[in-house]
């Protein structure tokens, strides 16, 4: 992929309030999907999220699924996706690599990682965040976090006997919503709110 930004590193945090999301089924390429949405009211602070960034956690779940998506036999109860993943998200997303198993396709990856081929948009936090001792920010068990990306995808679907079955390259832009969950934030879900056929540019506003 030819879609190189720099990820956000900026929250805007928003009032107390919303509901989770209902995880998605999920694929790599072609899949347009639902999720609920939370009601928030919105704020302007800004805060470093350094080391707890939701968004640098999200790019460690798209590299681990995009590598297992590119090996002949993924696993789908791979311990380092389910690391980053919330339980319930966590079984949509190994469901979706078991039904590539047992349908006999494989998808081939572009080796670069999802860093270099995504832009995003602001995380927008759910509920009001302190700071511990160490100026950090101290979330709570259960907050969500959620912002919008658009990454171009130039995976393609093939059967294992190599077959091409979907070359498609497809622009998507994607809500992506995040848990604090055991100290760590985790994918809660995605939903595709648009895709553009090609290599497109888009802008993940919020």
């Amino acid at each position: 992929m030819k879609y190189i930004t720099a990820i956000t590193i900026a929250a805007i945090l928003t009032g107390c309030g919303s509901d989770s999301a209902t995880p998605i089924t999920d694929e790599p390429a072609n899949n347009t999907t639902e999720q609920s949405t939370s009601s928030t009211t919105s704020s302007t602070t800004t805060l470093d999220v350094n080391s707890l960034d939701p968004q640098a956690r999200y790019i460690q779940f798209a590299d681990t699924f995009d590598d297992l998506w590119g090996q002949t036999n993924p696993d789908p109860n791979d311990s380092t996706l389910a690391n980053l993943v919330t339980e319930s998200y966590g079984e949509t997303v190994a469901q979706s690599i078991r039904d590539s198993i047992e349908n006999d396709y494989v998808y081939e990856i572009p080796d670069r990682s999802a860093a270099e081929d995504t832009k995003f948009g602001q995380v927008e936090i759910d509920g009001f965040v302190i700071e511990d001792a160490q100026g950090e920010p101290d979330y709570n068990e259960g907050q969500t976090a959620s912002f919008k990306i658009c990454r171009t995808d130039k995976t393609i679907k093939k059967s294992t006997s190599g077959e091409t079955i979907d070359d498609t390259v497809i622009t998507y832009e994607t809500q992506i919503e995040m848990q604090f969950d055991g100290g760590e934030w985790k994918v809660n879900g995605r939903q595709t709110i648009n895709k553009l056929q090609g290599e497109q540019t888009c802008n993940p506003t919020n």
